[in-house]
């Protein structure tokens, strides 16, 4: 058995072990742990391996490459493990495929041999080493060292490590008990008519997991979702304005939220019913320019007096009706005829005291 940290070499065969072997050569249980690169400048490929240059036909067993391989001059060959292969023979040998990225075991093939050489991460090579080269672990069997964490539903392990590769020794595996959940809860929210809501659901602070239950049995993606209600509306019929008070629009009120709308699709939300500003009142008469009126224009009639029609102070006195019932009075040819019967009985009685005069003279 051997193994090596750094080799160096000046040929066109260049290998972390050894740069090249031919037939009948047996190698077994060994290692390399050799940066291996190739500087060399030559007129042919220089074959460069983690672990060999060239296999010429010859068997390695049980053998590792745990350093990086490189080379400077282009159209070199390079394998992780073994540079060239003529019809060599490899059993359960290895090299480090972290350390040496997109490399194949063998950089180049004259005619294929048998091989068995695995692509594994750092930590495997150094496992394998200790079994193919030290024949055993290590194990520290003084601490325990965690192999997985428990989580809050899983539980965890601890066990015993290789001091050299720290591989774990299963054996001495021991578990974790598990954290159980952190739960926090958050509390329903209703929906309202333009908003979906949630019912109640606990959030786990270690694993952010979420549940519907309090006892963390039934897990869910998300919030299960109350949907919005939509609105319930009132409609209020428009009033009309008068001649001292406002009206208004029609509007609809709804009967959960309260806000009102404009419009029965409540697409229009308002703050206030839309308002009909009040009439006012219009006088009668004469117009400003002092022109004589024309009855069939102003809608009055001979006597001067104001048609209803138009008129906010006429309208409300043709509604009254006490006013129909008030009699007329004299209007000017009633005037004259009261004159003229005074001054019939006016002089009919002057002539009956001329009469009478004239009966006391005789």
């Amino acid at each position: 058995m051997r193994k090596l940290r750094r080799r160096s070499a000046s040929d066109w065969n260049v290998g972390g072990f050894i740069g090249f072997i031919s037939q009948d050569t047996t190698i077994s249980n060994c290692v390399s742990y050799s940066k291996v690169t190739t500087t060399l400048s030559l007129d042919r490929p220089i074959r460069t391996g983690g672990f060999i240059g060239t296999n010429n036909g010859s068997t390695i067993k049980n053998s590792h490459a745990a350093g990086t391989v490189s080379a400077t001059q282009a159209g070199n060959v390079i394998g992780g493990f073994e540079g060239y292969d003529i019809s060599g023979t490899t059993e359960k040998c290895s090299f480090d495929a972290d350390k040496n990225t997109e490399m194949n075991a063998i950089g180049g093939t004259e005619s294929a041999g048998t091989n068995d050489i695995s692509t594994e991460a750092t930590k495997k090579v150094m496992s394998n080493i200790c079994v193919d080269y030290y024949g055993s672990h290590d194990y520290n069997t003084d601490e325990y060292i965690v192999d997985s964490q428990p989580d809050c539903t899983n539980d965890g392990s601890k066990s015993y490590h290789c001091r050299r590769c720290d591989s774990s020794d299963e054996t001495s595996s021991v578990a974790i008990g598990k954290t159980g959940h952190s739960l926090k809860k958050t509390d329903k929210k209703d929906a309202t008519c333009t908003e979906d809501g949630y019912e109640a659901y606990w959030t786990c602070e270690k694993c952010e997991r979420i549940f519907s239950d309090e006892a963390a049995e039934n897990e869910i993606e998300n919030p299960t979702v109350i949907g919005k209600t939509g609105h319930s509306l009132k409609k209020t019929d428009k009033k009309d304005a008068t001649c001292t008070e406002d009206g208004y629009e029609a509007y609809w009120t709804c009967e959960k939220c309260e806000r009102i709308f404009s419009d029965e699709a409540a697409e229009n939300e308002i703050t206030a019913p839309v308002v009909i500003p009040a009439t006012g009142e219009e006088s009668g008469g004469a117009s400003s320019d002092n022109t004589p009126s024309d009855s069939s224009n102003t809608g009055s009639d001979n006597n001067g007096t104001s048609s209803p029609e138009n008129s906010c102070e006429s309208s409300s006195e043709s509604g009254n009706s006490d006013q129909s019932t008030v009699p007329k009075t004299a209007d000017g040819t009633d005037v004259a005829l009261m004159l003229a019967l005074v001054i019939i009985s006016g002089l009919a009685f002057a002539a009956v005291l001329v009469v009478l005069r004239k009966r006391e003279n005789a």
